[in-house]
């Protein structure tokens, strides 16, 4: 019987005869247990102890339970492996034996050494970054080193913050917020990804997905995307009428500053501002001109502000005046080299409107 055992683990017999063999064994196993193990009031730790010390089984051994009561001793799972009848593998970060069903293969990760059974055409990729791993579609062909385009398994982003709130005129995707155009192309920088995507939506899932895509351009005739490191700071300037785009409009930074900011957009706090350097806003005040530390906090200061349209600011930097305004003018008409604008990309509620050309 030993002998058929080993070959039942060895995977060389028929399930039929494989599960044969583990009755018999688990029958071999019972007949001394009710004499090694009196059915008394025993916790599993004292019913293991008993089964360790029994020289007929020893510390490979283990207490089975049933309703509360010890009823015999079985190898442990840890040292018996059971037979694969799927597809056997051995992991390479421990050395373990594993089986995956029939349906999915081991896939593992060359310098992190994890992995998984993957199926349907998946394979295993890690994401040194968020430390996580998962069977992802892919690779993508074309492109060496492979890239994935999921999210293998990656935790859910984390809660919003000032520079990742949705404002108004975005559109969410995969926790990224874009701005959409029709008939303007970036032609900025590409970068890998997005070649499965067929459809626009795909093609900013593709991007939501990449850690370093900022932007794109979906040609629509072709249904291609291509994915952009750069070119996410003012409106496409191309008009394209077979292109699509998308822009992720980085956030406000206390370094920002003219001539640098010029007709660029920018996000702070749940709004979209476009900066003019050289132009001011016209009349119309939320509240009485104050002095704030720089360009940054009056900015920020307008976003926590109800009504307000955008802010006057000394083009110079630093500490200055800040105006906080109540009439929505955009682009601003009026020429001031001393000030920049910033004027939220959606007139918010409470001010007035005033739309005008530079």
């Amino acid at each position: 019987m030993r002998l058929k055992a080993t070959y039942a683990l060895l995977g060389l017999l028929s399930l039929t005869i494989a599960q044969e063999i583990a009755q018999e064994f688990l029958a071999y196993d019972f007949i001394d247990t009710q004499a090694a193990i009196q059915a008394t009031a025993m916790n599993k730790t004292q019913a293991d102890a008993i089964c360790a010390s029994d020289p007929f089984y020893g510390p490979n051994y283990e207490a089975v339970m049933k309703d509360g009561v010890p009823v015999g001793c079985v190898c442990k799972p840890s040292v018996c492996p059971q037979p694969c009848f799927g597809n056997p593998y051995i992991d390479p970060k421990t050395g373990g034996r594993g089986c995956c069903s029939l349906d999915q293969k081991y896939s593992y990760d060359n310098t992190s050494l994890t992995g998984a059974c993957c199926g349907n055409g998946t394979s295993y990729a890690y994401d040194p970054v968020a430390g996580v791993g998962g069977c992802c579609n892919g690779p993508t062909p074309g492109f060496y080193p492979p890239t994935y385009s999921c999210s293998c398994g990656a935790p859910k982003p984390l809660p919003p913050d000032e520079c990742t709130k949705p404002f108004p005129k975005s559109v969410q995707n995969g926790g990224k917020n874009y701005l959409t155009y029709t008939g303007r192309a970036t032609y900025a920088t590409n970068i890998p990804g997005g070649g499965d995507a067929k459809t626009f939506n795909q093609c900013l899932a593709a991007c939501s997905a990449t850690s370093n895509c900022v932007a794109l351009d979906f040609i629509t005739d072709l249904k291609q995307c291509y994915l952009k490191s750069d070119g996410n700071d003012k409106v496409p300037s191309r008009q394209q009428n077979n292109v699509d785009s998308a822009i992720i409009p980085a956030c406000l930074t206390k370094n920002d500053k003219c001539p640098a900011l010029n007709q660029t957009i920018k996000v702070y706090g749940g709004q979209g501002y476009t900066f003019y350097c050289g132009r001011v806003l016209g009349t119309g005040n939320v509240k009485p001109t104050y002095t704030t530390p720089d360009l940054f906090t009056c900015v920020s200061d307008c976003s926590k502000t109800p009504g307000c349209q955008g802010v006057n600011y000394p083009a110079a930097g630093g500490a200055g005046a800040c105006n906080l305004k109540s009439n929505y003018e955009s682009p601003p008409k009026t020429v001031n080299a001393y000030y920049v604008a910033a004027v939220v990309l959606k007139q918010r509620v409470g001010g007035s409107s005033v739309e005008s050309e530079l």
